[in-house]
């Protein structure tokens, strides 16, 4: 897995034939539709009154008829952005409802409620930085996270995966300590926004601090074994007050691309990938939520490769 450039564009899916029927469609777009063990059968178009909550169905339903219309390539890329919606809003619907698919899995409802937010514009997509109050079922009092945001591309949805078609969002080394400065700069890093539920500081992990077969053998534990990362790239490991949990920021020295990652070990948490088979930890396949404290980590450390490297 080659990181893509920031919210890159998606590869085609091959919608070239200019007479197709909606199942035609449905089943070229098929190849598409699959998270981590899971692959959604024949993807159907949603009937009126049977589509997404928030109306995303309809889109998908409207996308199919205009390219059915009219198959330009334009349209074609409509019809894309919008069956990659549907399928993303059908897995997060599923996992929430117990559906019998994902019978083993937890999906756990979450809320958020945003307090600020910096953004930028990284190849003409927004990325947002935001302070949000999160509130969970399995935590009696809510706390404070931050949450990096994003969309697949300038007039698409939100990105609502870490991964998309086989590559992960990145983000320019810059451009993320900028938006974290900015962050905290506006207040939104302050002591009064500390996770508490974190007890005591643990000393993260940080690869020039390392041995070179210590380093090896840590970043094979936040990445998978197809992903190209330079031949000396910069991480940090910051542990969670969830011992299941990790947060990595990861540098490809070369490119100077950055990516913000969880990576988990509980077996029963979606969304996830698996990046190494056996491994018994996955990849969380959500856009990265960390405490302030995590990205105060994050932040000292990156500033510091920077400024190393002029």
């Amino acid at each position: 897995m080659t990181p893509s450039a920031p919210n890159g564009r998606r590869p085609e899916c091959g919608l070239v034939t200019t007479s197709l029927s909606t199942t035609h469609i449905c089943l070229l777009l098929d190849t598409h539709i699959h998270l981590s063990t899971l692959t959604i059968g024949r993807m159907s178009v949603p009937r009126k009154g049977r589509s997404m909550t928030d109306g995303i169905g309809d889109e998908f339903q409207a996308a199919v008829e205009a390219y059915r219309f009219a198959p330009t390539a334009d349209n074609r890329d409509r019809l894309v952005v919008a069956a990659d919606g549907y399928r993303e809003k059908w897995i997060v619907d599923q996992a929430s409802r117990g559906a019998s698919n994902m019978a083993n899995a937890r999906q756990t409802p979450t809320s958020y409620d945003r307090e600020l937010e910096v953004m930028s514009v990284v190849d003409g997509i927004p990325v947002k930085l935001a302070l949000q109050q999160r509130t969970s079922k399995t935590e009696p009092d809510p706390w404070w996270t931050l949450s990096w945001r994003t969309k697949y591309s300038a007039k698409g949805s939100n990105r609502r995966f870490y991964l998309a078609d086989g590559a992960c969002w990145t983000i320019p080394a810059k451009t993320a300590l900028d938006m974290i400065d900015d962050l905290e700069a506006s207040g939104g890093m302050h002591q009064q926004y500390f996770d508490r539920r974190s007890k005591s500081e643990i000393e993260p992990t940080v690869s020039i601090e390392l041995a070179p077969q210590q380093r090896t053998e840590a970043f094979a534990k936040v990445t998978g074994p197809k992903e190209d990362w330079g031949n000396d790239p910069f991480f940090v490991i910051t542990l969670d007050p969830n011992r299941n949990w990790k947060k990595v920021l990861i540098v490809n020295t070369v490119s100077g691309s950055a990516t913000f990652r969880s990576i988990t070990e509980d077996p029963d948490y979606m969304p996830k990938k698996v990046l190494r088979a056996g491994a018994g930890w996955w990849l969380d396949n959500s856009m990265m939520d960390a405490s302030v404290q995590q990205m105060k980590v994050f932040q000292i450390h990156l500033r510091q490769y920077l400024v190393s490297r002029g």
